[in-house]
């Protein structure tokens, strides 16, 4: 289950700026879903480094065994967008 955010990530937070409508939003797809598994996806930028583009943060959800990731996407470089999603997808995007 992957969600889009056209948002700012603030990685000097600790939650990296993840707004929590955004967190129970996406834990009420995986129950609905039965989603072990969801992703916030937002755009990096360059105030994002040294986090590179890929799976930024894993977490699992307590009480829920769910695990959310929050990943971004260059979307600067639309040739590697498609690439760089299919990584994320399949869990390997960093």
């Amino acid at each position: 289950m992957l969600d889009t955010k056209w948002k700012r990530l603030t990685p000097n937070e600790r939650t990296w700026g993840v707004v929590p409508s955004d967190v129970y939003q996406m834990l009420a797809y995986a129950k609905a879903y039965d989603a072990e598994r969801t992703v916030l996806l937002y755009p990096w930028r360059e105030e994002l480094r040294p986090a590179a583009p890929g799976i930024n943060r894993i977490w699992t959800v307590r009480g829920t065994g769910r695990r959310l990731d929050v990943a971004t996407v260059d979307v600067r470089r639309p040739r590697e967008v498609a690439d760089a999603l299919r990584a994320i997808v399949e869990g390997c995007g960093r």
